[in-house]
């Protein structure tokens, strides 16, 4: 199909609808390989060692190292907390963020009929789908984040 549209190739024409260059995007994956990757492999290593494993699985990663240790916070904390990490991303994006908190784009009340997941994303440009917290505790307000 994207010989058939003129594009060099599928990651092209997959990039074009989403208003992104190849630059930007060969850019995006040397910095994951060469700013992440290196972390992520050591820390990948940790979990096997201390997890004991043999071998290590993707399902792996998501398994906690301490499965008692739980952070519970309220959420208008989390909300601060995540809008001052996100300030670096400049005054548009913390634009954007508060709009999302305070025009309830982020679901944390248990309600009937609601559907697990976190984050459903339509493309840069377009509203997201879904965001949610769905490990509430006792108070409706108070979410429990476990890593």
């Amino acid at each position: 199909m994207s010989r058939l549209r003129n594009y060099d190739s599928v990651t092209d024409m997959l990039l074009h609808d989403q208003q992104v260059t190849r630059e930007m995007y060969d850019n995006q994956l040397d910095i994951i390989q060469e700013e992440l990757a290196p972390h992520m492999r050591r820390y990948a290593k940790l979990k096997k060692r201390v997890l004991g494993l043999d071998k290590m699985t993707n399902a792996d990663l998501k398994a906690p190292l301490d499965r008692d240790y739980k952070i519970e916070t309220r959420y208008e904390e989390a909300a601060e907390t995540v809008q001052k990490a996100l300030e670096i991303m400049g005054p548009e994006y913390s634009k954007m963020i508060k709009t999302a908190l305070s025009e309830r784009w982020v679901d944390y009340a248990d309600n009937v009929g609601k559907s697990t997941g976190a984050f459903c994303s339509r493309g840069h440009y377009l509203t997201p789908l879904l965001m949610n917290f769905r490990s509430i505790k006792a108070i409706p307000q108070q979410i429990s984040f476990t890593r």
